[in-house]
């Protein structure tokens, strides 16, 4: 399981909560701090500066990381919810250096996140996601 869903899963039962029905909230400086906590627990991905912002139903993430050694922005935006008990995204939108990435980087972004959100083994049942300005509204169950 991914560091990140680890310290949501943790913010949902963790501190002694009891089983059962959840709905936690995450703004985008929270969910910023724990993508930039995944990033330096995983050097080999050369990820930093990652931010997200939640606008009306979209998220739009920024980040820098080196593509052949080279300094390059990310730009990202696209949709989150829950599709067959599993977290899902879409992109809209990819660039790099402000430029448009071509779909095969598309796919393997989406299938690397995809992976990462994975829920298999997790102790919660994620029943709905709704992204809102500002914050991330997260409900289910706990095992």
């Amino acid at each position: 399981m991914s560091t990140i869903m680890t310290e949501v899963i943790n913010k949902i039962i963790g501190k002694g909560r009891p089983s059962g029905p959840f709905q936690v909230i995450l703004g985008e400086a929270e969910l910023s701090a724990l993508a930039n906590a995944y990033a330096a627990e995983h050097p080999e991905l050369d990820l930093s500066n990652i931010a997200i912002h939640l606008i009306g139903g979209e998220f739009e993430i920024t980040l820098e990381t080196k593509l052949l050694r080279l300094p390059m922005t990310v730009r990202l935006q696209g949709s989150a919810f829950v599709r067959n008990g599993k977290i899902a995204i879409e992109i809209d939108k990819l660039e790099l250096n402000r430029a448009p990435a071509p779909g095969f980087i598309r796919d393997q972004i989406v299938g690397a996140i995809h992976q990462e959100l994975d829920p298999a083994g997790w102790p919660v049942s994620i029943e709905s996601l709704e992204l809102r300005t500002g914050v991330a509204m997260v409900t289910g169950t706990a095992a």
